[in-house]
Order: C-alpha cells, then sequence, then structure tokens
C-alpha cells in the first residue's frame, strides 16, 4: 500500500477526543473528506477511522475509538498519512516541493495585532532567504511585518484572520 505523508497530529482538543492536526495546504481538501488516516506508532503506520474531519478556522480529527482526551494524548504527536488512492492530487503535484513561502497561505488575510486590533489587509508576502514578510498598508503607509511564528497568536482560516503578538513600537517604525 503507497501511502503518503499528508501531516501530523498537534495535541489533543477538548474533552471528548479530538485532535488539534496540521496538514499540507495541497492535501487539505482530501484530508477533509477521507474514511481513514494512518498514523505511525513505533516505525509502523496503523489505520485509524475518521469518525469526522473538519475545518472551523483550525483543522480538527475525531478518530473512531477515541474517545476521551485521555486517549487523544496517549496517541500524542505523530506523523499521519493517507492512502495514494485516497489522494486526488497528480504524482507530479504530490511529488512538487512546495516552493512558495511558509507563510504564503496569510496572503490576502487581515492582521490584527493582539493588543491594537486591526493592522491591515496582507497585500504581498514578500520572501527573503532568511525571512518572510507581510506587506501591509497601515496609517497610509506600506508597512513590512516579520513573520514569526511564535509572534502568531492565532490564524482563522474561515475568517482569513491572522492575529499576532507585535514587538511594541514595530508598527511605527
Amino acid at each position: 500500500m503507497n501511502l503518503i505523508k499528508i501531516g501530523y497530529l498537534r495535541k489533543a482538543h477538548g474533552i471528548q477526543g479530538e485532535f488539534k492536526v496540521v496538514v499540507e495546504d495541497k492535501f487539505i481538501d482530501d484530508f477533509l473528506e477521507t474514511e481513514v488516516v494512518f498514523l505511525e506508532i513505533k516505525g509502523e503506520k496503523l489505520p485509524y477511522f475518521v469518525e469526522e474531519a473538519r475545518d472551523g478556522g483550525m483543522l480538527l480529527l475525531k478518530l473512531e475509538e477515541v474517545n476521551t482526551r485521555s486517549q487523544a494524548e496517549q496517541l500524542g504527536t505523530k506523523s499521519m498519512f493517507m492512502r495514494r488512492e485516497d489522494i486526488q492530487l497528480t504524482d507530479a503535484e504530490i511529488a512538487l516541493e512546495d516552493n512558495k513561502a511558509v507563510f504564503a497561505r496569510l496572503l490576502n488575510y487581515t492582521l490584527w495585532e493582539a493588543e491594537l486590533g486591526v493592522v491591515g489587509k496582507i497585500k504581498e508576502i514578500v520572501v527573503f532567504p532568511q525571512q518572510e514578510l507581510a506587506k501591509v498598508v497601515y496609517n497610509s503607509q506600506e508597512r513590512l511585518i516579520p513573520l514569526r511564528a511564535e509572534w502568531i497568536v492565532r490564524e482563522d482560516r474561515l475568517l482569513k484572520k491572522v492575529i499576532m503578538n507585535l514587538p511594541q513600537g514595530l508598527l511605527e517604525l
């Protein structure tokens, strides 16, 4: 059986055995429709039937027979795979490395600063070898905001919104 790595379980969510998951962007649509995922446990890829997979601003996964937070925590962070036949992409699309920016998904999102509120819409992601910047218009001036994972408080895919905790004074530079 040909299995393709699509992402990983991040952590338990809630009390009914759900997981927050991270899935590569190109696999999200197939992930939301799949009936089975495979988790790598002690070097083996074991099948788990999907009770529900949903995107409510964050990707959530509920597996059959995992019904408590404790059971979910026992599984922990695991690599997640799908069968090749359950993925609609071509082999070339799967093999293609995502040569886009790590934060490209944030293009056209509204950037919010955790304390100040709305900063502006991300018009462009500027990629440099060592970092990526979000180009936004703030107070009628174009600003380049460094995109750092540790500054991101929350992303909401449905509302196309990212909340960041920016260093004080960064917007005034």
